[in-house]
C-alpha cells in the first residue's frame, strides 16, 4: 500500500509542482497590480502584462531600470514544434535593422515576460529579442508531459529554426534561466552545426541544473536531508526517475548534460557564462562549475561567476550591477561590440565605473568567484 501511493505522489510530483509555481508567479503579479494574470489576458495582449511585469521590476525587484517602455515594438505570434505541439511567443523589436537577435529561455514555472525582462540588458545592446512559452507555460498548448527539458529541447529548437527562417541576422544569443538554461545547455551539446547554421555565437546559462539526478539530489540535501537518509538516497532517485517514465513514456535519464560531454564524448565550443549563487535552494551550483570543467579544453572563452549569495533566479534582483557588467562584457568578448556600445548600455542601466568599483549590492559577499581566460 505505502509503494502504491508512493508511487502515485512520485508520478504526478512534476505536473504538480509546475502548477503551483504558475500559481505563485500569478499571485506576484496580483499582489503588485492588484489583478490577477487571467484577467488581464481580457485587455490587450499584451500592455497589461508589461505594465504588471514594471510594477514586480520596481517593487519586487526594487531594479527599475529593468522596467521595459510601453511601445509599440512587441509582436506576439505563434510557432509549432516538430511534435506539433503550438506555442507563443513575443518578438521585442529594438531596432528594425539590428543583427543580432537572443532567445530567452525562461524558468519552470514561469513564462515568456519573466524570460523577456531578463534580457533588458542586451536589449540595451541592440538586440531584438524572441521569448516565448515552453509547453505547458504561458500561453503555450496545455495537456503536455511536464519533462524538465527532454521535450522542451523541441520548443527551443522550434523557436531557433522559425527565427532562422523569417528573420535575417548574423549574430544569436542564447540566455537560459533553471529549466530555460538546462535546455539551452543541453541543446547546443547535441549538435554543435546545427547550432552554428542558426548562427548561434554564446550562451548565457544562469542557475542551471545538469542532470534530473544531480537536481534530486540538490533538492533532498537542501530539503529532506534529515527525512530521507544516504542509504535511501539512490533508491529514491531511481524511484521518481522511472515513475516519470512511466507516466510519460520517455526516458528521465536523458534529462542530462554531464552523459554528453563525460561519456558520449561530444564537444561544443559555442562560448558559454556560467551563472549561479552557492546558497541556490532549488538547482545545484556545482553542476555549474561541472560543465564549466567539462567544456573547459575545447571552450576557452566559456566564462564563470558564482555569488556567495543569490536566490534562485533572482540574479537580476540581487546582484544586477554585477551581472549585468558580466554579461555585457562577455558578450563584448565574443561578439566584439564596440566598446562605447556597451559603455551606453551599461549607463542606460545606471551602471559607471563608479557605481561598479563601489558596489554595494555585493556588501554581504565574501568572495564571489569569476573565471575567464580573458587577460
Amino acid at each position: 500500500m505505502k509503494n502504491f501511493f508512493e508511487k502515485r505522489i512520485y508520478r504526478k510530483m512534476f505536473k504538480k509542482i509546475n502548477k503551483d509555481l504558475i500559481k505563485f508567479f500569478n499571485l506576484i503579479g496580483t499582489f503588485f497590480c492588484g489583478v490577477s494574470n487571467k484577467k488581464l489576458k481580457k485587455h490587450i495582449y499584451f500592455y497589461p502584462e508589461i505594465r504588471r511585469m514594471n510594477k514586480v521590476m520596481k517593487k519586487l525587484f526594487k531594479q527599475p531600470s529593468l522596467q521595459l517602455s510601453m511601445s509599440d515594438n512587441l509582436i506576439p505570434f505563434k510557432f509549432t514544434t516538430d511534435d506539433n505541439v503550438v506555442l507563443h511567443g513575443m518578438q521585442y523589436i529594438t531596432d528594425q535593422n539590428s543583427d543580432k537577435w537572443m532567445i530567452a529561455c525562461h524558468g519552470f514555472g514561469e513564462d515568456k515576460y519573466w524570460a523577456l525582462y531578463s534580457t533588458k540588458p542586451f536589449i540595451e545592446l541592440g538586440y531584438n529579442i524572441l521569448a516565448f512559452d515552453f509547453r505547458n507555460h504561458g500561453d503555450s498548448q496545455k495537456e503536455q508531459p511536464v519533462t524538465m527539458g527532454i521535450l522542451e529541447q523541441k520548443d527551443l529548437l522550434a523557436a531557433m529554426k522559425w527565427l532562422y527562417e523569417n528573420k535575417s541576422y548574423k549574430h544569436l544569443g542564447l540566455l537560459g534561466i533553471s529549466m530555460g538554461a538546462f535546455v539551452a545547455n543541453i541543446v547546443q551539446a547535441k549538435d554543435e552545426k546545427l547550432m552554428k547554421k542558426y548562427r548561434l555565437k554564446f550562451t548565457i546559462s544562469d542557475v542551471t541544473y545538469g542532470s534530473i539526478q544531480t537536481l534530486l539530489l540538490h533538492i533532498r540535501n537542501v530539503f529532506f536531508k534529515k527525512l530521507i537518509g544516504k542509504k535511501r538516497i539512490a533508491q529514491r532517485i531511481n524511484r521518481i526517475i522511472q515513475s516519470q517514465n512511466d507516466e510519460t513514456n520517455l526516458d528521465w535519464n536523458e534529462i542530462d548534460v554531464f552523459k554528453i560531454y563525460e561519456k558520449d564524448g561530444k564537444k561544443s565550443s559555442i562560448p558559454t557564462l556560467f551563472t549561479h549563487g552557492s546558497n541556490d535552494w532549488v538547482t545545484p551550483p556545482t553542476d555549474s562549475y561541472r560543465l564549466f570543467i567539462d567544456r573547459k579544453s575545447f571552450s576557452p572563452n566559456d566564462e564563470i561567476l558564482i555569488y556567495n549569495f543569490s536566490a534562485h533566479g533572482f540574479s537580476l534582483k540581487e546582484h544586477l550591477i554585477s551581472q549585468t557588467y558580466h554579461w555585457i562584457k562577455f558578450e563584448n568578448k565574443v561578439i566584439g561590440t564596440d566598446k562605447q556600445i556597451s559603455i551606453n548600455a551599461l549607463e542606460k542601466m545606471g551602471i559607471d565605473q563608479n557605481t561598479i568599483l563601489n558596489n554595494q549590492e555585493e556588501k554581504y559577499e565574501i568572495k564571489t568567484f569569476y573565471f575567464s581566460n580573458e587577460k
